[in-house]
């Protein structure tokens, strides 16, 4: 809209230098930072092309998960420190602390533990028990 806007104010009657320089130069900003945007998805399509590992394994590049990704080591050793930490804790703590999560929260926190046991967990007896959530 800045663009059209700005583009749109060069084919007014009365222009005078300054206007014209400041209307061509925020276009050309915009007009860059599109054009860069452009590159940058055209880079990420060629590189996932040709280094096939670079989404959905597990070298994946920094740059498509827009950030570094825990190691298996460090998030098992994550994930048994959270499990001892609530094996610790009392059911009517855990619960006054749920409740004071909203929707959002209890959404992951639930899809959380529905992928953990469908996908990290031993099977248990009852392999329902831990499922809120239906995984394809």
């Amino acid at each position: 809209i800045v663009l059209l806007v700005t583009t749109s104010t060069l084919y007014l009657n009365k222009i005078d230098s300054t206007m014209y320089a400041f209307a061509s130069g925020v276009s050309t900003a915009m007009l860059s930072g599109i054009g860069v945007a452009i590159g940058v998805m055209v880079l990420m399509t060629c590189t996932a092309l040709f280094y096939r590992s670079a989404m959905g394994g597990k070298k994946e590049l920094m740059f498509f998960n827009l950030g570094r990704v825990a190691t298996s080591q460090e998030l098992a050793r994550k994930v048994k420190e959270l499990a001892t930490e609530l094996d610790k804790a009392s059911a009517a703590d855990l619960s006054t602390q749920l409740k004071a999560l909203s929707v959002f929260d209890t959404q992951k926190i639930t899809t959380c533990i529905t992928l953990l046991a469908t996908e990290v967990a031993p099977p248990a007896e009852d392999g329902r028990s831990f499922k809120f959530n239906k995984r394809i």
